[in-house]
């Protein structure tokens, strides 16, 4: 997306693109929400089956503005069919939840990652054990 908005030159576009990708190098693999794979009920053409999503929980220690980023990534791989040849199968749909993953953030990230709510219930041990970093990245909301 960042070579797409580069080429059309939509400034904009290449800069959200940009805090996009640097958000997801920051989190790494770790910083990223937990997904579990269900079946849910659901009926097409009036009759029932189910189909298979994966649920998408909310980190506890994670600042709220990246579930909306993750909402316009995940939003975009439907879009990309119009600027990218795709192939292969059909990913999964997303379904986020409203629920709550208290798992243990990775260590080193910079404290703009963090919900404030998160950081005010730590000792000053725990605080001392995320090693967080110095690293400077502002959060947009």
């Amino acid at each position: 997306m960042v070579q797409f908005a580069r080429n059309t030159g939509n400034a904009e576009l290449k800069e959200y693109w940009e805090y996009a990708l640097k958000a997801l190098n920051i989190l790494q693999h770790d910083g990223m929400s937990d997904e579990e794979d269900v079946e849910e009920d659901i009926t097409v053409d009036g009759v029932a089956t189910k189909r298979l999503v994966r649920i998408v929980k909310i980190l506890g220690y994670r600042h709220e503005s990246f579930r909306g980023l993750f909402e316009i990534i995940d939003a975009t791989r439907g879009l990309e069919d119009l600027i990218f040849n795709q192939s292969g199968r059909s990913r999964i749909p997303r379904k986020r939840v409203n629920i709550v993953d208290l798992r243990e953030p990775p260590k080193d990230l910079p404290k703009s990652v963090f919900r404030q709510e998160y950081l005010n219930q730590l000792s000053e041990f725990d605080i001392e054990e995320l090693r967080i970093s110095e690293q400077d990245f502002e959060i947009r909301e």
